[in-house]
């Protein structure tokens, strides 16, 4: 969704603890409360029902909210703040995953018009046990997270060049998302330096403005029949014959 979905530039691990005198109020208001930027997102996904986009967003919001807190109050809720953290990475390889999925476009099955195609289902799981797997051998590791992405990223081009048609992309949607999340990827690339991040705040506008980049992101091809997501379409129900009482008779 979501804010986290460029955590896929993963730090290396961080001792408990702050890593400045930061007081933790300050930190916790630019690194826990700034998540209220994914909510949109969230919210959006959720009341259009698309149930496995909302799931991997909803887990990856939990898993770097839970982090932040085990950061700040140095702390383990459950797990360790680099359990949650190696969760967090997880989560937002899937979500971009989940994005790119979604930015194929891939046309239903006609025999099915109300539900996404079988090979995009395919494809929304294939990415989530990639993202799992990519964390494996080595999750502070840089290419374990930029190469899944990248790799991700090739799916729309693939997908519309198999169709032979260009996308039908709303494309003010894809620059404001896109601009927002290349805006927050650059303060995430400052805030890498924690010991040069006043109260975390770079980190905390990573949050924000790759939370608002998500809520156009999603945005971006248009959400109507035949869209393969769209879910919320139902055909009309069959007509009834009224039911005659035996007062009525």
């Amino acid at each position: 969704n979501s804010f986290c979905t460029l955590l896929a530039f993963a730090r290396g691990p961080r001792a408990l603890g702050m890593a400045r005198d930061d007081p933790m109020w300050a930190v916790a208001l630019t690194t826990i409360v700034s998540h209220v930027a994914v909510v949109p997102a969230l919210s959006m996904l959720l009341r259009r029902r698309w149930v496995f986009e909302f799931a991997v967003g909803g887990f990856c919001f939990l898993a770097s909210f839970l982090y932040h807190m085990s950061e700040c109050v140095g702390d383990r809720f459950f797990l360790t703040e680099l359990q949650w953290h190696r969760l967090d990475n997880i989560g937002a390889i899937a979500v971009f995953g989940g994005l790119f999925v979604y930015l194929s476009d891939i046309p239903p099955d006609p025999r099915h018009p109300h539900h996404p195609a079988l090979l995009h289902q395919l494809l929304q799981y294939a990415v989530l046990f990639l993202s799992i797997i990519a964390q494996e051998p080595d999750p502070w590791n840089e290419v374990y997270t930029v190469v899944p992405i990248a790799a991700f990223a090739l799916l729309p081009v693939i997908s519309h060049v198999a169709q032979g048609r260009w996308p039908r992309f709303v494309w003010r949607n894809a620059a404001i998302g896109f601009a927002l999340v290349v805006a927050g990827a650059f303060f995430f690339a400052l805030g890498l330096d924690d010991a040069n991040d006043p109260f975390r705040a770079y980190h905390g506008l990573w949050h924000l403005l790759a939370g608002g980049g998500m809520w156009w992101l999603w945005q971006v091809v248009p959400y109507t029949s035949p869209h393969p997501l769209a879910r919320h379409v139902r055909p009309p129900a069959p007509a009834t014959k009224p039911v005659l009482r035996m007062a009525e008779l």
